[in-house]
């Protein structure tokens, strides 16, 4: 069993002579979410705020806009790995009675939109209560009086089904609830362990923290976990850089964000069995870019990246541009690399980029040769029409007498039909 750790007191600049609980924090640990009751620039009795962690340092809380937070009660934020949903618990107008659960969802360039009600698959007439949004995105954990349950409060769960709506609340069941109350859960992102505040017998007094074994039955889904630092390759530096993941299969991002500007951290939690694009990003640097699929169930995986600073000479393979076959056009899934390059050159104006088409060992010589240069046509082509200057690009094909790979197994012959670009 892993040791206990005595806990510590968590310390903020300002969190002296102010009445806050309710926190949650999102799982990179770098944003705090709770509640602020009756502080002077609320709305209502208890509103909602934020706080981000820099480096250790937390920084001065932000509260929720007047759409999230009203004159009634708004408590227990909980939010999406992603950091594009955000759970809680409210006594506003328009709820099914007492305290239910509302969602608000991250609009880019409009902020947060107006909260929805979960709906009457998980609120009742009771009150709903310390919303849980496990990192799967789709296993929501949450303590209702509402509910038929074996005591006061219980703990219930909800999944949601193919078409993103929540299903019917589950009662998470004996051991695991109790005839006395229980309000607050919280589930490990390997979906192994749990634990929850309950005033059952057998505590100290109150309400304490028990720690239970997660079945089959009240299981979030696999997650994988992709927790890395961003370096300079030339100083070792950390890096404040921007993190892309982007689902192939529809060119959806589904995570936007920077890493720690002191320590050059991110986390991002991700779905197994899909097909992803990471990016890493920032001005004065070339990108790194690295298509990721992750087919096991709960994975951890933890790694130094490390990013070159623009000079000319530097060169990078584009291994997600893809052709048809024989041809010099371009796939549709070619356009979220691209897209890459593009941001790449605006914002670095400076920069002029030569793009190297290359070739297997298949076919003539002179015909390779002809669909390289094409091929690195093509991507130029592309970039001119997302507005990038004709006479910042060159074209040269190099066909099949550059290879990288062996050209006697299909492994290395993919290696060698590439797209390269050189910073000139």
């Amino acid at each position: 069993m892993a040791e206990t750790l005595k806990p510590v007191w968590l310390t903020v600049p300002w969190s002296e002579g102010v009445n806050a609980g309710g926190m949650s924090l999102s799982a990179d640990g770098r944003s705090m979410l709770f509640t602020g009751c009756y502080w002077p620039n609320g709305s209502g009795s208890c509103d909602l705020y934020f706080s981000n962690r820099i480096g250790e340092e937390w920084q001065q809380p932000t509260r929720f806009n007047n759409s999230i937070n009203t004159s009634g009660w708004e408590s227990q934020p909980a939010i999406t790995a992603d950091g594009k949903v955000i759970y809680f618990s409210s006594k506003r107008e328009g709820g099914k009675g007492g305290a239910d659960l509302w969602k608000t969802v991250y609009l880019p360039e409009k902020g947060w939109s107006p909260p929805v009600n979960l709906g009457d698959s998980i609120n009742t007439s009771g009150d709903e209560m310390a919303p849980f949004i496990h990192g799967d995105g789709q296993t929501l954990y949450f303590s209702s009086n509402g509910h038929p349950g074996l005591g006061g409060f219980d703990l219930f769960l909800a999944r949601k089904d193919g078409a993103g709506r929540w299903k019917r609340a589950e009662n998470l069941g004996f051991p695991i609830n109790s005839p006395e109350n229980e309000i607050n859960v919280f589930i490990a992102l390997d979906g192994k362990l749990g634990w929850l505040s309950s005033d059952r017998s057998g505590g100290l007094g109150g309400y304490d923290i028990f720690s239970f074994d997660i079945t089959s039955e009240t299981a979030p889904q696999p997650v994988v976990v992709l927790a890395g630092t961003v370096v300079d390759r030339s100083s070792g530096k950390p890096l404040e850089t921007r993190v892309e993941v982007t689902n192939m299969d529809n060119q959806q991002v589904i995570v936007n964000l920077k890493t720690d500007a002191v320590t050059g951290e991110f986390l991002v939690v991700l779905q197994p069995h899909i097909r992803y694009l990471f990016n890493l990003s920032k001005t004065g640097y070339l990108f790194y870019s690295e298509e990721i699929d992750y087919d096991t169930g709960f994975s951890s995986v933890s790694r130094t990246y490390f990013l070159d600073p623009l000079l000319a000479g530097l060169s990078m393979n584009l291994n997600h541009v893809y052709f048809e076959f024989n041809s010099d056009t371009l796939l549709p899934e070619s356009s979220v690399e691209l897209d890459k390059v593009v941001r790449l050159m605006n914002e670095n104006p400076e920069i002029f980029v030569e793009i190297i088409g290359h070739t297997d060992n298949i076919g003539h010589p002179d015909f390779n040769q002809k669909l390289s240069l094409r091929r690195a046509s093509s991507v130029a082509t592309y970039l001119s029409a997302h507005d990038i200057a004709s006479e910042r690009l060159s074209i040269k094909g190099l066909g099949d007498t550059t290879p990288v790979g062996e050209n006697e197994t299909e492994e290395g012959r993919a290696l060698n039909r590439r797209t390269e670009i050189v910073i000139k």
